[in-house]
């Protein structure tokens, strides 16, 4: 009686979570955008620093993940090697850890003099929209034609280091084919053979029949 009791009771319940059950299920995952759309005004200066605006938080990860904390490094490994060919590098104004900054803000800013007005204007606006600095926002937008220079560089000289290889030689050809010796067995032991005797016979077995 009391399990027909707790039936009658559990049932409303269980009818309840079936009917109700779709309407607190879990939404299918949504994939986060590829890509954003931001509708920018104004003159190139003020379109750069609504990006910079808008983009804040993600241009400063974007720097600290991808060069101080990636290409940074890289370059600086490479610093002996290019010291060796432009002994600049080697100069007190790249050491201290100086060297990758420097290295990518000298060719920055040879890339910046052949780059129109309008495109520095917005760069302007960028780095005061996110707060970084105008050395920054240029060294994020040339990075790329600098670290395939250095590399470029920095292969040649290794390339230069490498040894040389003038000539190879094999060794001679042997013209004879290797002699084999057999040996003979010993004429103790030829002599014991042949003097061996059977039980069936009292003489040698050379004159057992």
């Amino acid at each position: 009686m009391f399990t027909g009791i707790v039936r009658g009771l559990l049932r409303p319940f269980v009818l309840s979570l079936f009917l109700f059950a779709p309407l607190f299920a879990c939404k299918p995952l949504q994939k986060p955008p590829t890509r954003e759309t931001l509708e920018l005004h104004g003159k190139p200066y003020d379109r750069g620093f609504q990006y910079g605006q808008q983009y804040k938080s993600k241009i400063h990860s974007f720097y600290a993940t991808l060069l101080t904390n990636s290409l940074f490094p890289y370059l600086s490994r490479e610093q002996p090697d290019i010291a060796t060919l432009i002994p600049k590098y080697g100069g007190e104004e790249y050491a201290g850890g100086k060297f990758a900054y420097q290295l990518l803000l000298d060719s920055a800013l040879s890339i910046e003099k052949s780059l129109p007005l309008t495109m520095r204007d917005e760069m302007h606006g960028v780095a005061d929209g996110s707060g970084m600095t105008y050395e920054q926002i240029l060294i994020l937008n040339t990075f790329v034609d600098t670290t395939l220079a250095v590399r470029g560089i920095a292969l040649a000289i290794r390339l230069a280091r490498a040894p040389l290889l003038k000539s190879v030689t094999s060794p001679a050809r042997r013209t004879t084919a290797p002699t084999t010796t057999a040996t003979a067995p010993s004429t103790k032991w030829a002599r014991a053979r042949s003097t061996r005797t059977f039980p069936n016979c009292s003489r040698t077995r050379s004159s057992c029949r």
